[in-house]
């Protein structure tokens, strides 16, 4: 019987509902303020920042990073080459995410989570950004002029899994500040 209840707890505690059961803060709509004040209190390094977002999109199949569940996570890296193509991507609960050194090397290891959706291309990421048109089509034409484009979905509620993804990106772009492109999007104002 211990050895059993044993197991149970380090199922529970290994996997993702370890990160909910951590999370300091409930899910909210975070104010275009305190968005500002987070960024700004980290000095988190990136090159373009949308603070709404069509998040709900990735909830479909299309458009979600696992091409097997239409599960979505509040915080995300997708990687795309210069062509708009995907390199890799990481979610909250997938793969080598939870390893703590994820992302300290460039380039980035390709997370090889058998059910990353191929079918991802920065072209339809930007989807996900609301910003205008013309906005939209600037930053396509500055990603093919990096090595890669890094786009974090995050939202401060998630407190430590998205410091710390903010923070090795940053490390990164602070690094190799001519190949990488960074854009930060807030998840938690969902713009529909």
């Amino acid at each position: 019987m211990k050895f059993t209840s044993f197991l149970i707890l380090a199922c529970v505690l290994s996997s993702c509902n370890i990160i909910r059961i951590l999370q300091l803060k409930e899910p909210n709509d975070e104010s275009e303020q305190e968005v500002s004040k987070f960024i700004k209190h980290y000095n988190f390094d990136y090159s373009v920042f949308a603070d709404d977002s069509k998040y709900w999109m990735q909830k479909s199949k299309a458009y979600g990073i696992n091409d097997d569940t239409s599960k979505s996570s509040q915080v995300q890296l997708r990687i795309y080459h210069p062509d708009g193509s995907l390199y890799s991507a990481y979610s909250q609960c997938m793969g080598d995410f939870n390893d703590r050194n994820f992302v300290d090397s460039f380039p980035l290891k390709k997370n090889d989570y058998p059910y990353v959706n191929a079918q991802l291309s920065f072209k339809n990421e930007l989807e996900f950004l609301a910003l205008k048109t013309e906005t939209k089509e600037q930053i396509l034409l500055q990603s093919m002029h990096h090595k890669y484009t890094y786009v974090v979905y995050y939202a401060i509620w998630t407190s430590w899994a998205a410091k710390h993804v903010l923070r090795r990106v940053s490390k990164i772009k602070r690094e190799h500040p001519t190949d990488v492109l960074v854009l930060l999007v807030n998840v938690a104002r969902d713009a529909k």
